[in-house]
Order: C-alpha cells, then sequence, then structure tokens
C-alpha cells in the first residue's frame, strides 16, 4: 500500500483561486470552498516541515482464513 501525500501548498492555491474564479459563474458557495482551500495552506506547511517524522503506510491487519479485520480493544 502506498503513503498518501497531500498536496503541495501551490496546488492548494492555484484550487483556491479556481474555486473563487467558479463562484461567480456557478454558485456563490464556492467562497467557502475558496477560503477553506487558503486556510489549509499553513496546516500543509507545518506538517511537512515542522513534523517530518517517518510515517508509515497505513495496513490492515486481516485473519488469513475468512478476511476479518484485527482490532486491539482500546478500553
Amino acid at each position: 500500500m502506498q503513503l498518501i501525500t497531500p498536496p503541495k501548498p501551490i496546488r492548494t492555491a492555484w484550487g483556491s483561486l479556481a474555486a473563487w474564479w467558479l463562484a461567480y459563474i456557478i454558485n456563490p458557495g464556492f467562497h467557502a470552498v475558496a477560503v477553506m482551500l487558503l486556510l489549509m495552506i499553513p496546516i500543509l506547511l507545518l506538517d511537512r516541515n515542522i513534523a517530518p517524522a517517518k510515517k508509515q503506510p497505513l495496513t490492515n491487519e486481516t485473519d488469513d482464513e475468512n478476511g476479518d479485520t484485527i482490532q486491539e480493544n482500546s478500553a
């Protein structure tokens, strides 16, 4: 399973500008999408630069016999 990589901040900025432009053409609700994308850029920067811990891919341990997912009891 591959690691999921978040988009780079410049791609998020372009997406925000596209949503702002679509707000004038299609629906004003895209203004909210544009603002949320812009507010997400600092989070992406912090995640990329401040917390460079090695991330392991998410895997589900499955039982070989019937495919049930094994989960730990956290209670």
